[in-house]
């Protein structure tokens, strides 16, 4: 009986398979070494890769909808404009990851690893974020409408402030007095300005960083 692509990868390691394209909904390939793999528009739709080694692999709008991602290594990976809702990377090692355009709508992202990954213009509508690593992170555009972020690390993160796809994002006292101290250390001559940052010093002096960059005093 001859074996299918999807049974074949179950039982072997594939790095630097070529596989873009393949068919491989629901396959099992958890702790599967896939480094360099070329999946681009590949469909790995609830497949299970926990655990697998995914560096510099090439997932470009791959369909990894409800995927189990938990733990994998995923570091460089190019997912840009991959469909990832609903997908569980808990834990997962997304280090300067590029998944600008991907769509992680209600993702499960809880303790991921995201230092300097690429996330402009990615849909994080929902996603799960809690205790996420996010230092460095470029979140331009990136839609954040209901997002959990209780407990991530922002340091360094860039574009997460100032744009309307931020609003309604869920966040803790941690980011909410690094965005305050942010907000105090600008330098201002107008009173309405500086009354609210004199209102708001006590929250900002609450910032996880503030014995390293000093209490705001007005």
């Amino acid at each position: 009986m001859t074996t299918t692509l999807k049974e074949d990868l179950e039982k072997k390691v594939s790095e630097g398979a070529d596989l873009e394209g393949a068919d491989l909904e629901g396959a099992d390939l958890k702790g599967a070494h896939l480094k360099w793999a070329h999946l681009k528009g590949a469909d790995l739709e609830r497949a299970h890769l926990e655990g697998a080694f995914l560096e510099r692999a090439h997932l470009e709008g791959a369909f990894l909808e409800r995927a189990h991602l938990e733990g994998a290594h995923l570091k460089w990976a190019h997912l840009e404009g991959a469909h990832l809702e609903g997908a569980h990377l808990e834990g997962a090692d997304l280090e300067e990851a590029h998944l600008e355009w991907a769509d992680l709508e209600w993702a499960e992202l809880e303790g991921a690893f995201l230092g300097g990954a690429h996330l402009e213009w990615a849909v994080l509508e929902r996603a799960d974020l809690e205790g996420a690593f996010l230092g460095g992170a470029h979140l331009e555009g990136a839609h954040l409408e209901g997002a959990h972020l209780e407990g991530a690390g922002l340091d360094y993160s860039s574009g997460f402030s100032f744009r309307c796809s931020s609003f309604g994002a869920i966040i803790d006292l941690k980011i909410g007095a690094q965005m305050a101290y942010h907000f105090c250390r600008m330098e201002t001559d107008d009173p309405e300005v500086k009354a609210a940052q004199a209102e708001i010093a006590p929250l900002a002096n609450k910032f996880h960083r503030v014995n390293e960059c000093g209490r705001i005093n007005l």
